[in-house]
């Protein structure tokens, strides 16, 4: 150990770094390769995981559009609804208005609040 040179030890890090670097390129490598090829094999899953999705999208804007016109039915008819209701009415609205509905039910909803018929409560 007392006969180690300095150029001795300059070769033993040299080789240890150069270990280092290889390692993490092999590494980076490898996962690149692993990636495409799980990309290839999930493909297929991932596109019927897009259209069940877009499907259970679809079905939740259906059901909320479904509460909102019977909710707003039973007003136009003279019914009162409670304030518990009232309150699930205006979450299911915002909801609806979030996962993109915008249409005859908001120009309805805006008309009977108008109206009086409607008040959002907290």
């Amino acid at each position: 150990m007392e006969d180690i040179t300095l150029g001795q030890f300059g070769n033993w890090i040299t080789l240890i770094v150069g270990l280092i670097a290889g390692v993490g390129v092999i590494y980076k490598s490898l996962k690149t390769l692993i990636t495409k090829m799980l990309d290839a094999e999930f493909q297929e899953v991932n596109e019927k995981l897009d259209h069940v999705n877009s499907r259970i999208n679809a079905i939740d804007l259906e059901t909320c559009k479904n509460f909102l016109v019977a909710e707003l039915a039973e007003l136009d008819k003279g019914l009162n609804i409670d304030d518990v209701e009232m309150i699930r009415f205006y979450e299911q609205y915002d909801h609806y208005l979030k996962v993109g509905g915008n249409s005859y039910i908001k120009r309805k909803v805006e008309a009977m609040e108008f109206e009086g018929k409607l008040i959002r409560r907290n």
